[in-house]
């Protein structure tokens, strides 16, 4: 440079500089513009605004633009800034007199060249607009004026484009955000060279894509010696928040997250401070405005000021395309915890507001779903879901909320059971795991009885699962508190006795349970009692009951349209109805989703495949409906998925693996493969596969699906699910060796989740057993179906469909053994639990009976 122009001062270049590229284009094109010359970057501590301000400045010099870095964190004042600003240039020109506003222009002024300054964090100059603020404006359009060579780079923590922008009409704000995923795992492997691409992708989501964290954290790694798998285990299990793992007390204050966010957070007045430490509340990283005004509780006006001041200043984020949305960095989120731990009433009083804000929410959704609005409502419930989950699930512990969630809960079974029916179905029990067991300590038994009803849908279709335990624990209670339950929730609880018994194909008694459920059913259960009466209309033998049960259904839809169109097309016959042209074409609802879920169950296990046949068309026209919804938002994604794997279990003619392959390969290329939403599509894939027999097919899918799966988790209870079906597979190849092989690891990963008693556990070790038969190891088949047996003995009691299956499968092998008195006592115990559970008009009873016969016979010989 020419000795009249001063020494540039820029540090050197940030070393792993990723990601940014795309803003030190677009910075560097405007600075090098002749008419802008005033940038400002924001952003959170850490995020990487200086480390973006310095490669700008790199760029810069290599155009042979002299540029000046200069750090104000200690600046406070307008003066203190001319002077740090004038020892940087004062030598340029000693002939320079007068105030020293006048002599800094003219220092700037003198140098022969278009020069750039960067102030990085220049907060505390922009903190109010008080004097300070106002002279720092002042002084810089004062260079603008006299200085044309000049061009101002500024990093701060709070947007400045309300500030600047009304003064300088060609300023530019930048704002800088966490990296996206891509970039993030591309620091990350620069850092960490060693680890795979699923480590990758775990060390930048729990550093919330951030590259200061990412930093520290890939550089404890390396310093430990650790892989990042063993690491990111440690630090998954540690009780610490985030920002505190990271913290390294030696580092220097600008290398630490902690420091950085402190300094930060005491420039907050303390309605911010408040604010923030309300908002920390929230469970998921999006929220809506309302919800933020009401969890920071207080006057409405004040609450959203405050939440737009901690917009601006970045501790909450904006969203571009919809102002009513925020949303809640991870690391600053983290930081909020540690915040309310030292301001617990305030928090306390936050939790208590976003738990009754959620708890209502959620009863309202929960309102809308039967009511004829569900498509909204599961829309409402995606965008939602975390926050609703955590009040639904934590909310028992308190008080407030406690009673108003044991009411919903005991109403929004079907709901919830639709959301969970094909993915995480484990939230479901846990949602009601829960609730039993507050509702219980504080014995409050009515409470518990209805709870317990509305736990069993989530299994009234599993030929396994607890519905009939629950049931009977439920009308336990009914027997010791009388005057306590109401007839309505006993018929409630009779109907879906009933429906589960024709799940064992039990037609006679599951028949009779249900009818007499459904007389003491009120117009509060309207849902459950016209799903009731179209099972009475299927299975009524004469033609003129049947007629009668179709016209009841359809006068009780009437006034719901999509309800009325569901039940219309899945009429065996066209049924004379006045009002058949009187409900216009309408929008599918997702509710029609539950209902075709357990008619479909039913008509399979009695043969109805017209009735299978005619549930394709609603479903299909739904699916389209929502596939047309989700072009333009994502939230209704999760909701076809549902859609489209409930066609999959009612079609008579199954798609393709081609076809299905075609639409995975689509979800991944937007969404990517290493994904859990992608796993959980390659496994509902080899499912379907499989019930087809095309089992290579289906094994490709669920290896996949095991592939992500381990490679996102290790080994979890999916995880444990992708070997188990892996296992059913290649026991209906008949490859029984390779199946035990996959059965073992995932009862090996189950035991080790859950423990040895768990319907999961037992669940593998009846496959087992099947398997050690097919082998010919019939003493072996009998030690894994008695464990089976002693699981489900525990869990359900001995009078359990899961019970007698046990015992039937034991007798099959005892008899093969030739063991003939034990196998027929085994039968006998089978047949005693059939003959109480389903009546003698049953399949499985038929099945026990011709056992002991063929028992009977071979004794014979």
């Amino acid at each position: 440079f020419d000795k009249s122009v001063p020494k540039p001062c820029l540090p050197p270049m940030v070393p792993h500089f990723i990601g940014r590229q795309q803003k030190v284009e677009d910075i560097f094109r405007v600075l090098t513009s002749p008419a802008a010359r005033l940038v400002s970057v924001s952003g959170p501590p850490g995020f990487g605004k200086t480390s973006l301000a310095i490669a700008v400045g790199h760029q810069l010099k290599q155009l042979g633009l002299p540029v000046y870095f200069l750090s104000l964190r200690s600046v406070k004042t307008v003066e203190e800034l001319i002077s740090d600003l004038l020892n940087t240039f004062a030598h340029t020109s000693s002939d320079v007199t007068g105030r020293e506003h006048s002599k800094l222009c003219g220092f700037l002024s003198a140098i022969p060249s278009n020069i750039c300054i960067i102030l990085d964090n220049a907060d505390v100059l922009f903190e109010s607009s008080g004097e300070t603020s106002q002279n720092v404006l002042e002084l810089l359009e004062m260079i603008f004026s006299d200085c044309k060579n000049v061009s101002f780079l500024l990093t701060t923590r709070t947007s400045l484009q309300s500030v600047l922008g009304r003064k300088f009409g060609d300023h530019m704000s930048v704002g800088v955000a966490s990296l996206d995923r891509k970039s993030s795992q591309m620091l990350v492997q620069e850092l960490v060279p060693v680890a795979d691409e699923s480590e990758y992708c775990r060390l930048a989501e729990v550093c919330g894509d951030v590259p200061l964290a990412i930093k520290l954290l890939c550089g404890q790694i390396v310093d430990e010696k650790k892989s990042a798998s063993q690491f990111l285990d440690h630090f998954s299990c540690s009780s610490k928040t985030v920002i505190g793992l990271l913290d390294d007390p030696d580092a220097p204050n600008d290398q630490r997250l902690n420091v950085l966010f402190e300094s930060y957070f005491k420039r907050l007045s303390q309605e911010e401070q408040e604010a923030f430490v309300c908002l920390s509340v929230f469970v998921s990283e999006v929220f809506d405005e309302q919800a933020a005004v009401n969890v920071i509780g207080g006057d409405e006006n004040t609450a959203k000021k405050a939440l737009l001041r901690l917009k601006r200043k970045y501790l909450v984020e904006g969203n571009s395309s919809e102002p009513v949305l925020f949303s809640f960095h991870p690391l600053i989120r983290s930081f909020g915890f540690e915040k309310a731990a030292g301001m617990k009433e305030i928090a306390r009083e936050a939790e208590r507001r976003f738990l009754s804000y959620y708890v209502k929410l959620f009863e309202d959704l929960n309102n809308q779903f039967p009511a004829g609005n569900s498509l909204l409502a599961f829309h409402d419930f995606e965008f939602n879901k975390e926050n609703i989950v955590h009040s639904l699930s934590e909310g028992v512990q308190n008080e407030a909320v406690r009673d108003a969630i044991f009411d919903v809960l005991s109403d929004a079974d079907l709901f919830l059971d639709t959301i969970f029916y094909f993915e995480r179905g484990w939230t479901f029990f846990k949602i009601y795991n829960l609730a039993i067991a507050k509702a219980k300590e504080q014995r409050k038994f009515k409470a518990v009885h209805q709870l317990l009803i509305a736990k069993a849908v989530g299994e009234i279709t599993w030929c396994d699962g607890a519905a009939l335990s629950l049931l009977k624990k439920a009308e336990e209670i009914e027997k010791q508190n009388t005057l306590l339950i109401s007839q309505v929730v006993m018929g409630k609880r009779m109907c879906y006795l009933g429906i589960h018994l024709l799940i064992y194909r039990a037609a006679v008694k599951g028949g009779e349970f249900l009818e007499k459920g459904v007389s003491l059913l009120s117009s509060e259960n309207a849902i459950l009692r016209v799903l009731s009466f179209q099972i009475f209309a299927l299975f009524t033998a004469k033609r003129e009951k049947s007629s009668y049960y179709r016209n009841i259904v359809l006068t009780e839809c009437a006034n719901r349209p999509s309800l009325y169109a569901f039940f219309k097309a899945i009429e065996e016959d066209d049924c004379d109805d006045e009002k058949e042209n009187e409900n216009p074409k309408t929008v599918s609802q997702p509710l029609i989703l539950a209902l075709a879920l357990l008619i479909n169950f039913i008509a399979n296990c009695f043969g109805m495949q017209e009735v299978i046949y005619k549930l394709e068309m609603p479903i299909s026209q739904l699916q389209k409906e929502i596939e047309a919804e989700a072009q333009n938002d994502r939230l209704y994604l999760p909701l076809l998925f549902i859609a489209e794997n409930t066609l999959t279990k009612v079609k008579i003619e199954q798609e393709s693996a081609a076809a299905m392959q075609l639409a995975l390969d689509n979800f991944i290329e937007e969404n990517g493969r290493l994904n859990p939403d992608t796993a959980v599509r390659y496994y509902y894939i080899g499912r379907t596969l499989c019930r087809q027999e095309n089992c290579d097919a289906a094994l490709t899918s669920h290896y996949e699906a095991l592939d992500i799966r381990l490679k996102l988790f290790g080994n979890n209870a999916d995880t444990a699910e992708s070997y188990y079906q892996i296992g059913n597979t290649q026991f209906n190849k008949k490859d029984y060796e390779s199946a035990l092989q996959s059965l073992q690891k995932a009862l090996a990963i189950r035991q080790n989740l859950h423990g040895k008693i768990h319907p999961d556990v037992a669940r593998a070790c009846f496959s087992i057993g099947a398997t050690k038969h097919c082998l010919n190891e019939y003493d072996s088949a009998v030690h894994w179906y008695q464990r089976a047996l002693d699981i489900r003995v525990a869990l359900y009691g001995k009078e359990h469909p899961g019970s007698a299956d046990s015992y039937h499968c034991i007798g099959e092998s005892q008899c093969e053994m030739e063991d003939y008195d034990s196998a027929l006592e085994s039968c006998q115990q089978a047949l005693g639990i059939r003959l109480k559970l389903f009546g003698r008009e049953s399949e499985d009873t038929s099945n026990s009976l011709r056992q002991m016969e063929l028992i009977r016979s071979r004794m014979k010989f």
